[in-house]
C-alpha cells in the first residue's frame, strides 16, 4: 500500500480577515454596502515540496504528494496550518476533511482486476457483466462525522491526469485505487491541537480501513 496524495480541507464560517478588509474597501470605493468579493482561489505551489495551497474566501485546501505515510500527510498539514494561524487567525470552522489517496499494485491484467472487484461488490446482471471498468463510492455517517470510500481498479494515466500534480516517477501497470476521506461537520473554533487530534483519529481509521479492504481483495483473488 502506497500513499500518493493527502488533501486537507477546511471550510470556514466567514472569510479570512484580509479578505474581509478588502471587501470593506470595495464597499466604500463602490459605494455599495452589500458588495461581495468574487474570484478564483489564490494558488501557492511549491514543486520542490510537492505541495499546493488553495486559499479561497471561506476555505483553505492543502495538498501534499511525495509522502512516505498517511501520518506524514497529517503532520505536514498540522505544521502548515500552525504557520497560517500565526500570520492570520483562522476563523471558525464548519467542515474539516482529510483525504488520503492510496494505491496497491496487483500483478493482474486490468480486465482481471475489474472482474475481481465486480465479484467483491456487485451481483451478476447484464449491466455488470458488460462493464469493462468499475468504481465504487460509499459514505458512512456517524453523527457529525462522515466517512468516505472510493475504490476501483486504475491504470497510471488515469491517476496522473485526474488526481496528481507531480506524482511518483514510476507507477505499477495496474493497481487498486483507494481514496479514504474522514470528515467532521460542525462549527468549532480553530485550534491547532483540535485539528491535530482530528487528524490522529482520521489516520488511525484510514490505515485500518485500507488494510481491511485490500486484505479482502487479496483473499478474493486467492
Amino acid at each position: 500500500m502506497e500513499i500518493v496524495k493527502a488533501v486537507t480541507r477546511l471550510e470556514l464560517t466567514e472569510a479570512f480577515r484580509p479578505f474581509l478588509d478588502l471587501r470593506d474597501l470595495a464597499r466604500v470605493a463602490g459605494d455599495n454596502p452589500k458588495a461581495e468579493l468574487q474570484g478564483p482561489p489564490f494558488e501557492f505551489t511549491q514543486p520542490q515540496k510537492k505541495q499546493r495551497v488553495l486559499l479561497h474566501m471561506r476555505a483553505l485546501v492543502l495538498e501534499h504528494e511525495g509522502l512516505s505515510s498517511i501520518e506524514e500527510g497529517a503532520k505536514k498539514a498540522v505544521e502548515l496550518l500552525a504557520k497560517v494561524q500565526a500570520v492570520s487567525p483562522v476563523p471558525k470552522v464548519n467542515r474539516l476533511r482529510f483525504d488520503v489517496l492510496l494505491i496497491e499494485p496487483y500483478p493482474l491484467p486490468f480486465h482481471e482486476l475489474v472482474l475481481l472487484m465486480k465479484k467483491q461488490y456487485l451481483k451478476d446482471s447484464a449491466l455488470v457483466d458488460a462493464s469493462t471498468d468499475v468504481g465504487f463510492s460509499f459514505d458512512q455517517q456517524e453523527g457529525t462525522v462522515v466517512k468516505h470510500f472510493q475504490i476501483g481498479p486504475m491504470a497510471p494515466v488515469q491517476l496522473r491526469t485526474t488526481y496528481l500534480t507531480w506524482g511518483p516517477e514510476k507507477l505499477p501497470d495496474c493497481f487498486v485505487f483507494l481514496s479514504l476521506g474522514y470528515e467532521r461537520n460542525e462549527e468549532f473554533a480553530f485550534e491547532t491541537k483540535t485539528v491535530e487530534s482530528f487528524l490522529q483519529t482520521a489516520t488511525k481509521w484510514q490505515t485500518g480501513q485500507a488494510e481491511a479492504i485490500l486484505e479482502t481483495l487479496r483473499l478474493k483473488r486467492s
